[in-house]
């Protein structure tokens, strides 16, 4: 649940930056709003002027009668093109940790379409980005460290430790929200979100109901799943499916005869001890078998990264480890506010599993090591556990839910599960898509869709011939000269 797009700039916003907004010229307008000024500023990555302000608000609201500490919601509004025929579409990031205002590219420049005739609010959650951030350095995906290292989470608890960690939950997140639309005025919004941010979307509803008139959901999170019990189970149920379809392609089969096998071998080898693998810059480092297939559940996470990983895996399993571990390790400092994370997830899910299940969780090479893992960190990072949610969503309200039938962060069950108990949901299947869909030819198909979901106000009559005309990237086999693995 660590990721956020609408599927055409899921990478792009990863890879965005957002500087701090200089003031605003003189000749600029300043904008004012109920409780709200917003001054035009300029942002990286973004070709035109947007409209920036801070929202302060109490981090703890049961103290708001008392003297107490605030915090700044940072607020980034991207304006509508023509007139406002539309409510304001509220794009929610995923993770938790990833900051909302970071994808102002996207929506200024490929995801134009969608401001016609609505502007677009970005606010970064409470503990990401220009809201309090909470940055932990605690490690994921990284097949040479553990996940969760604890003695990272223990120092992370420390240097945090004039924060209110307890505060940073999707309720108080649902509030900001709230707090949000009330002082620019809003009678109703719209929402978007991936992953995490469908999850913010869902408990938004279910709090403030009257308030949002239609949801597009990209990955969707069922209100009732807890994670990561789910983890290893579905991407070993992916990893399957990746195999057939390796096996029904004629190159994929030829590069890589046998998956299974491979997987089999690795798994072997990696399980009587550390291997010691060379790494790019000539040291070695001992590869433990528990981080590596969490390393490669990571790179299951999207349509490209599953499409090289059977010929990476392949090769690793004959002893040539480096192409992997190139892959597994793209260098660059992690977005997320792991610090967020752990203060959303671990009240919110992992503290209410119980140890029958969790025994019960393991599955295929991926076991029970993440869950391990992150129940040992929950525990270092010391948070009450939150009351269980009341359940899936019950509403009417029109939702639209895009969901990738090789999604093993998100699977497709739980759109479906979602949808069940929404008379005006309705959920479309993206063949081969991962969590993340880049790789797939067609993108532009389904920012179509939620453009016209939320402009019609219904997905009952959309149109979702270009779904069938999207492509999966061929699978990769050995790279070229100056490839990836080269």
């Amino acid at each position: 649940m660590r990721a956020r797009l609408l599927f055409t700039f899921g990478l792009a916003v990863l890879g965005s930056c957002v500087t701090t907004p200089p003031p605003a010229p003189p000749s600029e307008p300043v904008v004012e709003v109920p409780a709200l000024p917003l001054e035009a500023c300029r942002l990286a990555d973004v070709p035109e002027p947007v409209l920036c302000g801070t929202l302060r608000v109490p981090e703890n609201r049961t103290l708001a009668a008392q003297p107490g500490r605030t915090i700044g919601l940072r607020i980034v509004v991207i304006p509508a093109l023509g007139d406002r025929t539309l409510p304001p579409l509220f794009d929610l990031a995923g993770g938790p940790g990833l900051a909302a205002t970071e994808s102002a590219g996207f929506w200024a420049t490929l995801g134009v379409m969608h401001r016609e005739n609505r502007d677009i609010v970005l606010v970064d959650q409470r503990g990401t980005g220009g809201s309090n951030a909470l940055p932990c350095a605690v490690g994921f995906s990284n097949p040479l460290q553990p996940v969760l290292d604890i003695d990272a989470v223990r120092r992370c608890r420390e240097a945090l430790v004039g924060t209110d960690l307890s505060q940073y939950s999707t309720a108080a997140a649902v509030e900001d929200l709230e707090a949000v639309r009330a002082a620019l005025g809003h009678e109703q919004v719209d929402l978007t979100g991936l992953s995490y941010g469908t999850r913010l979307a869902q408990e938004y509803l279910r709090a403030y109901p009257q308030r949002v008139r239609a949801m597009a959901l990209l990955g969707t999170v069922s209100p009732v799943e807890r994670l990561p019990l789910s983890y290893a189970r579905a991407a070993d149920a992916v990893l399957n499916k990746l195999a057939q379809r390796c096996r029904e392609d004629p190159g994929c089969a030829r590069a890589v005869p046998r998956l299974e096998r491979d997987i089999a071998t690795l798994d072997a080898r990696l399980a009587q001890g550390p291997v010691s693998v060379k790494l790019a810059e000539g040291k070695h480092a001992q590869l433990e078998r528990e981080p590596f297939w969490e390393a490669v559940r990571a790179q299951l996470t999207s349509t490209a990264s599953q499409r090289r990983l059977p010929w990476l895996l392949h090769e690793a399993a004959r002893g040539r480890f480096a192409p992997l571990l190139k892959a597994m390790n793209p260098g660059g400092p992690d977005p997320h506010a792991n610090g967020l994370l752990l203060s959303v997830v671990c009240p919110e899910d992992t503290q209410h599993i119980a140890d029958a299940e969790a025994a019960a969780s393991s599955a295929g090479v991926f076991g029970d090591y993440r869950l391990r893992r992150q129940r040992a960190a929950c525990a270092a990072w010391g948070l009450p556990a939150a009351p269980p949610r009341p359940g899936l969503v019950v509403s009417d309200v029109p939702v639209l839910l895009l969901a990738g039938d090789m999604d093993h962060v998100t699977p497709l069950a739980w759109s479906r599960a979602v949808a069940a108990q929404m008379p005006n949901a309705r959920v479309v299947v993206i063949p081969d898509a991962g969590h993340l869909a880049d790789g797939l030819s067609g993108l532009e198909c389904l920012d179509q869709l939620i453009a016209e979901f939320f402009e019609a106000g219904s997905a009952a009559g959309l149109d979702i011939q270009c779904v069938a005309a999207m492509q999966a990237p061929q699978f990769r086999g050995p790279p070229k000269a100056g490839e990836l693995g080269a």
